[in-house]
């Protein structure tokens, strides 16, 4: 499921057909490369914190189920990043700008959580109809 990008699968034919069978195509784009720790290497070896923060972002929203409520933390984060996708995934989790899909306690940003499941039940959870209909405008 790693190599799907909201809904699009990213695939190529390999030149070394591998017994393991296909696999996804890294890139260096962080919007398209997998969520696994070799796309997330062909991300951090470009030393470019936009597209390390890019290609966070993507893991909070489709692996952690999540949203990011400070970009500021991403953005530190992004500047200096972990070595590997597993401490990165680990940072993530504790992170205390990262509201997690099961968290009901997050102040959710109505105008700003991400248009996704994860943030409509963090904004229902708030119980506030005021900010429900914020988040239904969007």
């Amino acid at each position: 499921p790693t190599c799907y990008f909201q809904g699009t699968l990213i695939f190529a034919r390999p030149r070394i057909v591998r017994p393991e069978g296909p696999s996804c195509v890294v890139t260096t784009d962080a919007l398209t490369t997998p969520l696994t720790d070799e796309g997330y290497q062909a991300i951090i070896t470009q030393q470019d914190a936009e597209q390390t923060a890019t290609f966070m972002r993507r893991v909070v929203e489709e692996r952690l189920n999540a949203t990011i409520v400070d970009a500021s933390g991403l953005a530190l984060l992004a500047a200096s990043p972990p070595s590997s996708m597993y401490d990165l995934l680990r940072l993530l989790e504790g992170a205390s700008w990262v509201c997690l899909g099961n968290r009901l306690d997050c102040m959710a940003d109505p105008s700003t959580v991400n248009l996704t499941e994860a943030g409509f039940q963090q904004i229902l959870a708030q119980s506030s109809a005021s900010q429900m209909a914020t988040f239904v405008a969007r």
